[in-house]
């Protein structure tokens, strides 16, 4: 399988799991909290969501293509069964590590604000600057963890063994 066709699929898996987690927090918000149709702070909630995500998502493209590359010159040419396993992996690592600062930013918000509502309840009540304290504190921890996820999928990967010279 060529590089460009494993980046295309693992994409199109990586936006499909996207898809999923805002269709879940929509629904979570919509319904649990009842939100306006023309709700600001919904959108800029969910634009650092997505940012957030694509950032954490590109960590893992390059050790994709290592993988992919590796595979390859291993055994010919990759299987498909053998690279859809390890992207699966790096891409459940990513959006567990990406929940868990999701669940990280919404806490440090309702702490550091001393707010009796979470950031649900600021953003039903349309509160544009909790929506962007939250996606900032999000954004900041993402671009933290960028190279850490980066350093843990690398972990993952199959090298060959090297003989040893003594």
């Amino acid at each position: 399988m060529s590089n460009v066709t494993f980046l295309l699929l693992t994409g199109v898996i990586g936006v499909g799991i996207l898809i999923l987690l805002i269709k879940y927090w929509y629904a979570k918000l919509y319904f649990k909290y009842s939100l306006e149709s023309n709700n600001t702070a919904y959108a800029i909630y969910l634009a650092a969501q997505l940012i957030s995500f694509g950032i954490l998502f590109s960590a893992i493209l390059e050790p994709l293509v290592v993988l992919n590359t590796m595979l390859s010159n291993a055994s010919g040419d990759a299987s498909l069964m053998e690279t859809l396993q390890y992207s699966g992996l790096f891409i459940s690592i990513v959006t567990m590590i990406y929940i868990v600062l999701v669940a990280i930013s919404n806490f440090l918000y309702k702490y550091f604000s001393k707010s009796e509502n979470g950031i649900f309840e600021e953003i039903r009540a349309n509160k544009i600057a909790a929506a962007a304290i939250t996606g900032i504190i999000l954004i900041s921890m993402v671009i933290i963890f960028y190279a850490v996820v980066g350093k843990i999928v690398t972990e993952f990967i199959p090298y060959p063994d090297v003989p040893r010279i003594f």
